[in-house]
């Protein structure tokens, strides 16, 4: 393990606290509420910073402020639910510029959701982990604006290195493209390639609570263990794709019955996707 996953990888953020003296569920109460004090620091970052650009009569809108448009991108053209295009491709290492961008960008809440801990700004080190990757054991996607260039989300994979079976998913959309799909088109993708890879199962952790996320991570697969803030899904033989939309809602129906029968969660369109 790098200092940089330590880092920027969930799973060690989510450390049970120090103090042994509490027992295995005081400890477990203790992480849990240590995490939603986090979150709620970064909400208040956050309303800080709205208020400090109205004052300066910017508008709050500016930290949002997409680049200066670019040649058009590459990768799997994938039109949104809302209409807009976006290109999903594999990251490389020339989109360390576009990555520090659109981290930048990121509100403080939405970038702890991410790394479940405050981050406020990625070192040349870490901007080198995060898009120089092997595309096996380190999987990333990006999902690039067709219009302006601008990247606007990454979805990643990093495989145990104790059980190559089992791989840590982390996905984040910046703030002005949530809810639009950009994290389920990004998701469907990454979990095909993990399975490519040899991965069967993926886990997910975010806050306490956090039921979109939850939703967003099972649709890559059947939940096969459920805890507070983790949870983990086996991914299908052969992941596949409907080519359609009228394929897709057919699957879904299917699938939605199926679960009915054998127990097995099923959810509906990620709502922060």
């Amino acid at each position: 393990m790098t200092r940089e996953e330590a880092l920027l990888m969930p799973r060690y953020a989510l450390r049970p606290p120090a103090d042994r003296s509490l027992d295995d569920g005081r400890r477990e109460d203790a992480r849990e509420l240590a995490m939603l004090e986090g979150e709620l620091e970064a909400l208040e970052r956050d309303v800080r910073s709205a208020r400090s650009l109205v004052a300066a009569r910017n508008g709050a809108l500016l930290a949002l402020r997409a680049p200066a448009p670019r040649r058009r991108p590459g990768g799997a053209h994938i039109r949104l639910r809302d209409g807009l295009e976006i290109h999903v491709r594999p990251i490389e290492p020339g989109d360390a510029p576009l990555l520090k961008e659109a981290f930048e960008r990121l509100t403080a809440l939405t970038r702890y959701k991410r790394f479940l801990g405050r981050l406020d700004q990625l070192t040349r080190v870490q901007l080198r982990y995060l898009t120089t990757v092997d595309h096996t054991d380190h999987e990333a996607l990006v999902a690039v604006d067709g219009e302006s260039g601008a990247l606007v989300g990454v979805a990643r994979y990093v495989r145990d290195r104790s059980d190559p079976h089992l791989a840590e998913v982390a996905v984040v959309v910046t703030d002005a493209w949530q809810r639009r799909g950009v994290a389920s088109a990004l998701l469907e993708r990454l979990a095909e390639r993990a399975r490519a890879a040899g991965a069967e199962r993926l886990v997910a952790r975010s806050i306490a609570g956090d039921h979109a996320d939850r939703a967003l991570a099972a649709r890559a697969g059947q939940v096969v263990a459920a805890h507070i803030s983790e949870w983990t899904f086996g991914l299908p033989l052969e992941a596949a794709r409907p080519a359609s939309p009228a394929a897709a809602s057919s699957l879904d129906a299917a699938k939605s019955v199926q679960a009915q029968g054998s127990g097995t969660v099923r959810v509906g369109p990620a709502p922060s996707g």
